[in-house]
Order: C-alpha cells, then sequence, then structure tokens
C-alpha cells in the first residue's frame, strides 16, 4: 500500500554496500566476519521481523542526496559503510517478504521529490503564519519535526501565561495522541473544545477532528464517526 510514497529517515542514516553484511545486523544473517553459517544473531522478540533496506542511487541524477562512503574512518573497513544525510529522501518502489528466512525487503530509490515536499511544505506553513499566533506555531513546529515530547512540554509551560487559549490544549492533546496516550489526548481536546470560540469554525473543526481521530485509533468507530459528523462545513 505504500508503494510510491515518500521515506525520509530521522537522522544519520548508516548503510552497507555488502548485502551479507547488512542481512546480520538486521538479524537476518550469521555474523559476516566468522564466515560461517554456526553464528547466528538471537531474534529480539517473536513479535518482530526483520527489515531490509535496498537503496538504489544514480550520483550523477541526486544532486540533491549527500552521502560518504566513510569505510576508510571504520574500525570495520570491510564492512564498506556509507553514511546518508538526515536530509536524504526515497521513493518506496516495492516491498517483497522472504517466506524462508521471515523478513521484508523495501527496495528505495534516491528521490528529489523531498524538494517540492519541501517548497510546498514551506508555502503552506508561510500562508498559515500569515494569520496565526507565532507563539502556537512553535509548538505545532516541534510536533510536525517529531519532537512529540518538547512540544507537549512547550504548551504545558504555555498554560501558566495563556490558561484560557484553547489551541494550547489542543496542542498537548496531539502530543498525548500521538503517544498512544489516549485519555489523556481527549482530556485535553475536551478543554481544547470548552474554551474554543464556536464562532471559530475552523479552529473548532481541527479540535472535532482530532477528537474523532483519537476515538478511531482507540478503537471506538461509533465516537469517531459522531465526531466527524459534528465537524462545520
Amino acid at each position: 500500500d505504500n508503494v510510491g510514497s515518500l521515506i525520509l529517515m530521522n537522522g544519520n542514516f548508516s548503510t552497507r554496500r555488502r548485502h551479507n553484511v547488512a542481512q546480520f545486523y538486521a538479524g537476518i544473517e550469521a555474523n559476516p566476519a566468522t564466515n560461517t553459517n554456526t553464528t547466528t544473531v538471537a531474534p529480539i522478540s517473536n513479535n518482530y521481523e526483520s527489515l531490509l533496506f535496498e537503496i538504489e542511487i544514480d550520483l550523477k541524477e541526486q544532486i540533491n542526496c549527500i552521502l560518504a562512503d566513510i569505510s576508510y574512518l571504520s574500525q570495520f573497513y570491510d564492512e564498506e559503510e556509507v553514511l546518508f544525510d538526515l536530509s536524504a529522501v526515497f521513493e518506496n518502489e516495492s516491498v517483497s517478504y522472504n517466506t524462508t528466512d521471515k523478513y521484508s525487503t523495501c527496495k528505495m530509490k534516491a528521490s528529489a521529490k523531498g524538494v517540492e515536499v519541501a517548497k510546498e511544505y514551506v508555502t503552506f506553513r508561510k500562508n498559515e503564519m500569515k494569520n496565526a499566533d507565532s507563539v502556537i506555531l512553535f509548538g505545532d513546529l516541534l510536533y510536525d519535526m517529531g519532537e512529540y515530547n518538547k512540544s507537549q512540554k512547550y504548551f504545558e509551560n504555555l498554560i501558566i501565561t495563556l490558561p484560557d487559549d484553547a489551541q494550547v490544549y489542543l496542542g498537548i492533546g496531539r502530543a498525548h495522541h500521538v503517544k498512544s496516550e489516549y485519555a489523556a489526548a481527549l482530556t485535553n481536546h475536551q478543554k481544547a473544545y470548552d474554551l474554543s470560540d464556536k464562532s471559530d469554525y475552523l479552529l473548532v473543526a481541527k479540535v472535532l477532528q482530532c477528537m474523532g481521530n483519537v476515538h478511531r485509533f482507540n478503537g471506538s468507530f461509533l465516537a469517531n464517526v459522531q465526531y466527524q459528523k459534528n465537524v462545520p462545513g
């Protein structure tokens, strides 16, 4: 279902040119240093399976993708390590499953589409900033960056100066939601709804949609439907 979607790693991305080394780090094969099949990697848990990423990149085309062969810096030179910068974006081309060794392979290709998405995001944020409170926007930006704990803490600190601002509680609720803390998320979303100006249809819609999403992820389909019906529009 995710074929064609873009993937951005949350940090620098360490890879290996040697396939068997990558399999070892994914917990699939024996340690390549021993070059035998007698040493195996114990699985972390029966609830998890290995996922191997295979990356294709044309260095002549992907000028926006920053990477470096750092094998000469490594104590394990023969692993042929290649490090991708955190700005590298990949497009998912296919996902297959190896039924024998019980692992999946995701084939990706370095993509320049991330630059286009970034430009669209910057434009979107600029339009939002025209009418948005910069204090609230900073907390939302932390959330968008995946810094959920920092975003939550930031909004919680804002309660001291903005105790009656619905968007503060909405920000706290969103952070709880993404961490699967559904009860706390609903409590803060309800507070945001109670404090919201009901004539501000956009804000009310955002709050109700967030409440509906919490119920949906928490398994309450009927409650989600009810909240979505109440969204103004």
